[in-house]
């Protein structure tokens, strides 16, 4: 049996790995060595999709277990979380949303402002993507809601499922309403962590209209023309004929499509309001899940719960979500954020210097403890670092929503991993997206966001 690249590649990474924890283990901390290995293993398998990512989750719990490297409510966390059964209600509605005709029905309506290119259908979906994220707070929810769209739009304009057109239009969506979203306050989880761990420990406040005037500008808008771009350049392709099912829109809307539509604008309602009525999105959708299978009144027969629903990709997500639970309570991300702290020798540097290195080292931090916990490493030591730097206690906040941006692998962020566990999408295709966006963001808009900091007076002590 020939090994392919990503097998090559894995296998190489893996030995680095076993030499490197072989050479420096003893620089761990007391019973870390061995969780991190797993750690790093795991990343390295989801990373060049070596092995089906289920497959890799199912090894991940399995070595955590049979080892002893945590108990087993820590290892299965993410099978008790919103998020995992936000996935299993995104994947049960996107099968209805599919099965009674509404994503043609949602298409035709953007396919009208998409017009015919293939740059002009990216943009749209993108930009739609981006503009939900100040209306729907949870960006798992959003994923859920514009991936079956995007999906309909890509078919409708002649883009198969499986060919680059097709999954260009699906990409730039997902990545288009996560990535600029962290630069609206509430349009993301980490956002509120990182303001509410800053105004609990150092007492410092940030304005809605302050956080989007700071970081929106070039963090959004132009990220969002950055992802756009890059993906209309690298998957841009010819497109066929879009399928005989789509002249079935020009008929009138069916009681299913009706009832699927009121459901989906309840779910939106709930999700949007989760501060007001307590409910927890992935309970919501849980519920509105279960409705779609109800017989009677839902949209899926009962044959489909095996037949039209693949459940594969909740391994991957639970995988995820375990990992991360394992590097919290195993104490890797404490040690790992010390350490790239001091590797970064942060110091009286000039403002500027001292805000890349803070938003490398938050990157960094990134990898291996995800996005959310970048604040829970970073916040704690805000004051030391600002003591060191000369850097605002707002700018080392700032610089943390920057290091958000550079979206690199996606289990750093549960959305990311959400939407492709939903869209199906080849995972190289999306490694290779996800590192061409980070680089743009890594020479681009990294500097050119430090600098709009700069001017408006944010780096600096008031």
């Amino acid at each position: 049996m020939t090994l392919g690249l990503r097998h090559r590649l894995a296998l190489l990474l893996a030995a680095l790995i076993l030499l490197g924890m072989a050479l420096f283990r003893q620089g761990l901390p007391p019973g870390t060595a061995a969780p991190f290995l797993l750690v790093l293993l795991t990343i390295v398998a989801w990373a060049t999709a070596a092995i089906p990512e289920h497959v890799t989750s199912l090894l991940f719990f399995s070595l955590a277990l049979v080892l002893g490297l945590a108990p087993p409510e820590t290892v299965f966390q993410g099978f008790t979380t919103g998020a995992f059964w936000l996935v299993f209600s995104g994947i049960v509605m996107a099968a209805a949303v599919v099965a009674t005709g509404l994503g043609w029905r949602l298409r035709a309506g953007l396919a009208r402002l998409a017009g015919r290119t293939y740059l002009g259908t990216v943009a749209t979906a993108a930009g739609g993507g981006t503009l939900l994220a100040f209306a729907v707070p949870a960006a798992i929810p959003r994923v859920m809601i514009l991936l079956p769209v995007a999906e309909a739009l890509a078919t409708g304009q002649g883009f198969a499922r499986g060919s680059k057109g097709h999954a260009g239009i699906v990409l730039a969506t997902l990545l288009a309403t996560i990535v600029p979203s962290f630069a609206i306050l509430t349009g993301n989880l980490p956002n509120l962590i990182l303001l509410g761990a800053m105004q609990s420990i150092h007492g410092v406040e940030i304005g809605y209209l302050d956080y989007l005037f700071w970081n929106f500008p070039v963090l959004g808008l132009l990220k969002l023309v950055s992802i756009v771009l890059i993906a209309a350049w690298t998957f841009a392709d010819a497109p066929g004929s879009p399928p005989a099912s789509e002249a079935e829109t020009g008929a009138g809307w069916t009681p299913a499509q009706t009832r699927l539509a009121c459901l989906l604008a309840v779910a939106v309602l709930l999700w949007a309001t989760d501060s007001l009525h307590g409910v927890p999105p992935g309970w919501v959708g849980l519920a509105a899940a279960t409705f779609c299978l109800l017989p009677g009144v839902g949209f899926l027969d009962a044959k489909a719960f095996s037949g039209k629903i693949n459940t594969t990709p909740l391994f991957f997500v639970a995988g995820v979500l375990g990992l991360v639970s394992v590097v919290a309570a195993s104490g890797i991300g404490t040690w790992l954020g010390g350490g790239l702290l001091t590797l970064a020798h942060l110091g009286p540097d000039p403002l500027l210097v001292s805000y890349a290195k803070l938003v490398a080292v938050a990157g960094g931090i990134a990898l291996v403890v995800t996005h959310p916990n970048i604040p829970t490493v970073l916040v704690p030591a805000a004051g030391d670092i600002a003591v060191a730097t000369g850097l605002s206690l707002k700018g080392v906040a700032m610089a943390q929503v920057a290091a958000f941006s550079l979206l690199v692998l996606p289990y750093q962020t549960a959305p990311m991993a959400v939407g492709l566990a939903l869209s199906g999408v080849d995972l190289g295709r999306a490694l290779r997206f996800l590192l061409l966006n980070a680089l743009a963001s890594l020479v681009l808009l990294v500097p050119l966001q430090g600098l709009w900091l700069w001017w408006r007076g944010v780096l600096a002590l008031p």
